[in-house]
């Protein structure tokens, strides 16, 4: 079962009904949106590696399902997809059309899981994986992004910054009745490499490892979870709190 990904290698997964799919993340780097049926439903995947935003929604609306693409095009560090039946762009972060016709409708999101292969293969052994599109022109073994990850900048306008911590720092973000935490990898490493918390009223796990840089955690189900890069996280939540072990600043 896709023997060319490696058990540390990062996938983003989706689960829904008795299906489960793993995406590889640097295939998705590369490709970025993938049109896709679980359990008999259309959804679509799609990775913002700018961003370092994983999401998947229900494509349909309206009864309708819709087909989507990458526009080229970018709302706060965010890349916008388009949908091939009404050329309506929608915000990848929150699955909300911004303009044409579809414009104010929003996606349904699934809830998707970035970890290692092996990680999610042990949840679900059943799980079918996206093949490579192009495995002779491109070695999907390794990001392009390697450059961008590490420099400690925005490349395009955002609405919300703050210094405090790298621009890509990696955090894995909870929202609970409008209310937003941020849980950096940092601050999850120098606690032990995992927390517990308390949430708006709601018990949260959250782990993180270091060597693979992928969160694993574990949250009641009407809790939203979104993994990003802090500028993208900050730029959509500008009034998110972060977490901090109990007694620090």
């Amino acid at each position: 079962m896709a023997s060319w990904v490696a058990p540390p290698n990062p996938v983003l997964g989706v689960a829904l009904g008795g299906e489960a799919h793993a995406y590889p993340v640097h295939v998705m780097d590369y490709h970025q949106i993938v049109n896709d049926t679980l359990d008999g439903k259309p959804v679509v995947v799609a990775y913002d590696p700018l961003a370092g935003v994983p999401r998947a929604f229900d494509a349909r609306v309206d009864g309708r399902t819709l087909h989507f693409g990458v526009s080229g095009l970018l709302y706060n560090h965010n890349f916008l997809l388009y949908d091939r039946e009404t050329s309506s762009l929608w915000l990848q972060f929150t699955g909300e059309a911004l303009a044409g016709p579809l414009a104010g409708k929003r996606l349904a999101p699934l809830r998707v899981r970035q970890e290692r292969w092996s990680t999610w293969r042990s949840r679900h052994p059943e799980t079918r994986v996206l093949e490579r599109p192009f495995p002779k022109q491109i070695d999907y073994r390794y990001t392009p992004f390697k450059a961008y990850i590490i420099q400690d900048s925005t490349l395009f306008p955002v609405k919300a910054k703050d210094e405090r911590f790298h621009a890509k720092e990696v955090v894995c973000g909870v929202v609970v009745d409008g209310k937003a935490r941020a849980y950096l990898g940092s601050r999850v490493t120098a606690a032990g490499g995992e927390v517990d918390d308390d949430f708006a009223g709601r018990k949260l796990h959250v782990a993180y490892d270091s060597e693979e840089a992928v969160f694993m955690w574990e949250v009641p189900d009407d809790v939203e979870v979104v993994e990003a890069y802090w500028l993208a996280w900050k730029a959509f939540h500008p009034d998110t709190s972060v977490w901090s072990p109990p007694g620090a600043e």
